[in-house]
């Protein structure tokens, strides 16, 4: 009698493997057929370098509707590595060679990522020397030039001259301002006026032929007087004669 039970708790643990829906009272049950299928077969990575996605199909050989229904499916593929390009980081510029003006200075810059797998190198150098900087103007202060003057108002006595000038270089920056005017007087002197004396008496000149109305010749005589500068110095030492 045990063994009767035995055997038949066996049977329906067993048909119940290949039949869930079976039970004892079933007596038998059919199993189902097993699904066969072809094997995968992937097409091409969707891309030529790196990692892409490779679609793959199969087909159903033997097998009832209990069988999946997927015949399709994706996976990740992996080609050779794509080229990398070597690429510049942004300049980084150093001090300005003046602290102020026009003057010079260093700039850098490195590579953040460097060529691989048949890439392009980066082109150009790391390192300029000789970048422009500009700063604020330098103080310069503003410059006249040397005076010019004319010549004296008089020939001869105090007299007045004119002079001017004219600003050489602009102030710049913080730099001084160009002080007073472009134009100035001054008085000036040249040489003493001369001043005439007095005159002196009535003198004889030599004698001169005188013509009257009837033809005949008169003798007359002429006389002269002189004045003479001098008053000023030697170079007044002139005279001048009026006749009569």
């Amino acid at each position: 009698m045990f063994y009767v039970l035995l055997s038949s708790l066996f049977i329906s643990s067993t048909y119940s493997s290949y039949c869930p829906s079976c039970s004892l009272s079933c007596g038998t049950c059919s199993q189902p057929e097993p699904c066969i299928w072809s094997t995968w077969s992937w097409g091409p990575c969707t891309t030529t370098c790196g990692e892409g996605i490779q679609q793959g199909t199969r087909s159903l050989i033997r097998g009832g509707t209990s069988c999946p229904v997927s015949s399709v499916s994706t996976r990740w593929c992996s080609a050779p590595p794509c080229p990398i390009n070597c690429i510049w980081g942004e300049w980084m510029s150093g001090p300005c060679s003046v602290s102020c003006g026009v003057g010079r200075r260093v700039r850098t810059r490195d590579r953040i990522r460097i060529a691989d797998y048949g890439g392009t190198d980066c082109i150009g150098e790391s390192v300029q020397l000789n970048e422009v900087c500009s700063l604020e103007l330098c103080p310069v202060d503003c410059e006249w030039s040397s005076w010019t003057w004319s010549g004296c108002s008089t020939t001869c006595g105090p007299g007045e001259r004119l002079g001017t000038r004219n600003v050489l270089r602009e102030r710049q920056g913080e730099g001084k301002d160009c002080l007073g005017d472009r134009t100035s007087r001054e008085d000036c002197s040249q040489k003493e006026c001369c001043s005439w004396g007095s005159w002196s008496e009535w003198s004889q000149l030599s004698d001169v032929l005188v013509l009257s109305r009837d033809g005949l010749g008169d003798e007359e005589v002429g006389v002269e007087r002189r004045i003479s500068g001098q008053v000023g110095g030697s170079h007044c030492t002139q005279t001048r004669n009026e006749e009569c």
